[in-house]
């Protein structure tokens, strides 16, 4: 540990000719729980030509967790080296298949390019190591990097992208491509859970250009590669988001050969995803309330891991609004989760009659989505089906002259072949600001659970959980010319658990340094 202080302070003796601006920043965080103390420090230096980030533990034993360093001799090379981690492109193509949005989320505008992310305080310790290089210039960056892999096979990868933005427009083309290295075992002699393959060289390349307009967005990535399975696989992924003043329609669109295997050596498992977002922008009404409702279908088509895989296609709907006031924010949501998609309806009819011969097994659901008995029904009703109507709403009382908030939210889950199932989720909390550095939250949850064995009284419902959380913040933050000075304590306590109990000490500084 001397030694990497000695090298920090080497470092800021010598880049300060090549830097404008410098900037030095120490922080430590001690975390106090019942099975023990935690502290870690970080040490950050920055200046145009120099970047180096440290991350170490203190308590229960001392070590570097991560490090990286940044070498920016001229504006438009920088050459990075230790626990980096790649988002952006990289990430949608190691995870191909996007996300649905919720009833009032929007889909975001995904960022060209492959970003590169220092390590900090959050940063896994099983990053690998990378070299990166990376070259900038007016419309075209250039990203080359390669590491040594050891989470389930250990390799070397090289990787490199390439991201063109014409002058004068809004468009964005990226070309993705390298080698990686896999491998699957097998676990067992006899009967096998997915296909073995021994270690092979696997060839990567990816397309993604991008379309950001004002009121028109379209994403289209595309991926492809060499398989163990003898044959090339690949994936595609369209998304595009039409808006105006008050409607916004997001839609989405993947398709996958199966088996594909992405450049973090998963097998991909789901082949088909599709959804629709319509949403009503919010809009103010002339006593100056706002409302905004959004509606998500969506549907997907997945294998299970095997060497005879079942398929399974399910589809969920869910719709929400909000309205709101000064004072006041009241929501609503309606959800269908796990519909069967295009189901065969001999076995629909087998589950409607097991569920009508069982002894008191009538099925009350809050709405109906469609009738489970309709031969080659689009969407129906399975076992896994579950009805969700859920409510809630939000207070900002002012109290001290500052505006604390009040939340309550509950949630009803009906399973309409599987009563026993059935559900309620309500939570209750409340923050309270006395001071600009003091905060008390504290939160009330339960969760309710219909009786197990079914009795005449099929509405009956006991508590199966019940949950107190008490967070306390105290925060101090002091800034001059030269630097700022940043202090926390945090108490986390949760009643009905005498071992959860932790105590959360930050501290950091930052200083300015002109050359």
């Amino acid at each position: 540990m001397k030694q990497l202080f000695a090298l920090l302070i080497l470092l800021s003796l010598i880049f300060p000719v090549h830097a404008e601006f410098q900037q030095l920043a120490v922080s430590g965080n001690t975390t106090i729980e019942a099975d023990g103390t935690k502290a870690n420090a970080a040490v950050s230096f920055k200046s145009t030509a120099l970047q180096l980030n440290t991350n170490f533990a203190l308590m229960p034993e001392k070590k570097l967790k991560t490090f990286a360093v940044k070498c920016s001799l001229i504006p438009e090379v920088s050459f990075y080296y230790g626990h980096l981690s790649f988002s952006g492109l990289y990430s949608r193509i190691k995870t191909p298949c996007f996300s649905v949005p919720g009833a009032l989320s929007s889909a975001s505008s995904p960022s060209a390019g492959i970003n590169l992310t220092m390590p900090s305080s959050g940063t896994s310790v099983t990053t690998p190591k990378a070299a990166c290089l990376r070259l900038n210039l007016d419309s075209i960056n250039l990203t080359c990097f390669t590491r040594h892999k050891t989470a389930k096979t250990e390799h070397d990868e090289y990787l490199a992208e390439i991201d063109w933005h014409p002058p004068r427009t809004r468009l964005y083309f990226s070309l993705f491509g390298g080698s990686f290295e896999s491998e699957k075992q097998s676990t067992s002699r006899w009967f096998l859970a997915a296909r073995p393959y021994a270690k092979e060289k696997i060839k990567y390349a990816g397309f993604e250009s991008i379309y950001n307009g004002s009121y028109f967005k379209l994403h289209s990535t595309n991926s492809i590669s060499t398989s163990p399975y003898e044959r090339i696989t690949g994936t595609w992924r369209l998304c595009s988001t039409l808006t105006n003043r008050f409607f916004r329609l997001d839609g989405g669109f993947f398709w996958c050969d199966a088996d594909h295997i992405t450049v973090e050596e998963s097998l991909l498992r789901k082949t088909m995803a599709a959804y629709v977002h319509p949403q009503l922008k919010s809009v103010t009404l002339k006593n100056g309330h706002k409302f905004r409702s959004g509606l998500t279908f969506s549907a997907a088509r997945s294998y299970s891991d095997g060497i005879a895989p079942d398929c399974t296609t399910r589809a969920d709907l869910a719709f929400a609004a909000e309205y709101r006031t000064d004072f006041l924010t009241f929501t609503l949501n309606m959800k269908c989760e796990n519909a069967q998609h295009g189901a065969d309806s001999e076995k629909l009819a087998e589950i409607a009659k097991a569920r009508t011969e069982g002894k008191n097994t009538e099925s009350r659901s809050l709405f109906k989505f469609m009738d489970f008995s309709t031969a080659n029904a689009f969407l129906c009703y399975t076992e896994k089906t579950a009805n969700v109507l859920g409510f809630g709403f939000k207070a900002f009382p002012v109290m001290l002259g500052r505006t604390q908030q009040f939340n309550f939210d509950a949630d009803f889950k009906v399973f309409p072949f599987n009563s026993k199932k059935n559900a309620i989720d309500a939570a209750v909390s409340f923050t309270f600001n006395p001071g600009a550095r003091v905060s008390l939250f504290i939160k009330q949850s339960a969760d309710f659970s219909q009786e197990k064995e079914q009795t005449a009284e099929t509405n009956l419902y006991y508590i199966d959980s019940i949950k107190t959380e008490l967070r306390a913040k105290l925060n101090f933050t002091y800034k001059n010319s030269t630097g700022y000075l940043t202090a926390k304590t945090t108490i986390k306590k949760e009643l009905e658990d005498s071992d959860k109990l932790a105590i959360l000490f930050y501290c950091g500084a930052t200083f300015y340094i002109k050359p």
